[in-house]
């Protein structure tokens, strides 16, 4: 594994390609496997299915409406959370 030297992703780190002491793994992701090269194999398999074309389309509307997507506990959380709501960004007068 070689440090960071530039610019990377979450999965970057993830796939365990780099070392990097700003990312900080996600304890689901940490359970998989102690071994990183272990668990970043189901990780590089879940990345290779992509989308399909039905949750593309819903990512678009979402975006285009500047709607948070996510599902109904999801949304009332973020209502309840201060300053935040379902829109993505105030709404343009």
């Amino acid at each position: 594994m070689k440090e960071r030297t530039t610019l990377l992703t979450t999965t970057d780190a993830n796939l365990n390609h780099y070392l990097d002491d700003l990312v900080t793994p996600h304890f689901v992701y940490l359970g998989i496997d102690c071994n990183p090269d272990r668990r970043a194999e189901p990780y590089r398999a879940w990345l290779r299915l992509g989308i399909n074309n039905e949750e593309l389309s819903l990512i678009r509307d979402h975006l285009q409406q500047e709607r948070v997507l996510g599902d109904v506990k999801f949304q009332a959380m973020l209502e309840r959370t201060p300053g935040r709501g379902k829109v993505a960004r105030p709404a343009k007068s």
